[in-house]
């Protein structure tokens, strides 16, 4: 799916009203292929929303286990 909508033009630089990013909803909601196609697009792992939290914090707050094993392999930063 993010492929099509890549392909018709979709914007995933764009954020919510709480400035949450693709990375991070795919991340609380567990979504593992969506994380791997936005980190091999070059996405950055460690991006932050208005209040801080990055998609590690979203994935771990949720429970979101399959994330939290993804973006610590890849090294994102645990001292945020």
């Amino acid at each position: 799916m993010l492929r099509l909508l890549k392909s018709k033009g979709g914007d995933f630089t764009i954020k919510n009203k709480e400035d949450v990013s693709i990375f991070q909803i795919a991340a609380q909601g567990d979504q593992t292929l969506s994380l791997v196609y936005l980190r091999d697009a070059g996405y950055n792992l460690n991006e932050v929303d208005a209040k801080g939290s990055t998609a590690l914090h979203f994935a771990a707050f949720l429970g979101s286990e399959n994330a939290v094993n993804y973006l610590t392999a890849w090294g994102v930063n645990l001292d945020v």
